[in-house]
């Protein structure tokens, strides 16, 4: 059985506080979530272990002990196939319990109702609120359906992808969309790659195909702010070029 609801908007209010700080320091580094491919084996207490060997090349010798009581621990940490393996959720459906029905042709994009709402708070909200909606029904083992209007497709499937495991696929058609997503379901790590994306493709001078891909997006309460700041920074380059011309200019009559 499934059950229909409204789509959700987050209860929070306007803040781009953060927005701008993100775009401010877009040129940092930062973390994406799950994803990463480092295989670590460490000692947990390096005061009672005499191991250090690394994973991929493991020591032939075996592990010396101080005593017959100490014992040796070890961490290993692979999150690469991790996010492969997640990514395979959206070609099973069977293995899904929720399905967002995204912009006006209602393109069905699958997700895990668990993994959604432990990454994001906001993502958590509206899966909650539409199982509220249930009216008592039991939601074990019922598939959710969640209209989506604000997002096209291909925007929402890549925000649904990186909630999953923590990977995401930009372009400048979708950049504003992906920002404006990361923005609603607090995906704080996500903005801050899209602001360094935006900064390096304006430096190159790609404006034109950003700005012509973020029209569709005029109706998300963000699309302002981001405008703002792809203006500001393009009237800065103006200014710098404007400055270096000049300066050469000047140096040429000299």
């Amino acid at each position: 059985m499934e059950s229909n609801a409204q789509d959700h908007q987050p209860l929070m209010q306007e803040d781009n506080s953060d927005c701008e700080e993100y775009f401010n320091h877009a040129l940092d580094d930062s973390s994406s979530g799950y994803d990463s491919t480092d295989i670590d084996v460490s000692d947990v207490d390096s005061d009672k272990s005499m191991m250090s060997q690394n994973a991929s090349c493991p020591s032939k010798q075996r592990p010396t002990y101080q005593n017959d009581e100490q014992q040796v621990q070890a961490h290993v940490s692979s999150t690469k196939s991790l996010c492969e393996s997640l990514k395979l959720i959206r070609d099973m459906p069977e293995m899904c319990d929720v399905t967002f029905l995204v912009g006006s042709d209602k393109t069905p994009i699958q997700g895990v109702r668990s993994i959604l709402a432990t990454r994001s708070k906001v993502m958590y909200q509206l899966i909650y609120n539409n199982i509220k909606k249930l009216e008592g029904r039991p939601s074990f083992g019922l598939r959710l359906t969640i209209p989506i209007h604000k997002y096209d497709a291909e925007v929402f499937r890549m925000l649904i992808q990186f909630i999953h495991c923590g990977t995401a696929t930009i372009n400048d058609q979708t950049v504003t969309g992906l920002l404006c997503g990361a923005c609603q379901f607090e995906l704080w790590d996500l903005e801050v790659a899209f602001w360094r994306y935006l900064r390096v493709r304006l430096i190159s001078g790609h404006e034109e195909t950003i700005i012509d891909g973020s029209r569709k997006y005029k109706q998300h309460r963000k699309y302002a702010f981001i405008m703002e700041q792809i203006y500001k920074y393009l009237d800065e380059r103006y200014n710098d070029r404007k400055s270096s011309l000049v300066v050469k200019i000047h140096e040429t009559e000299v």
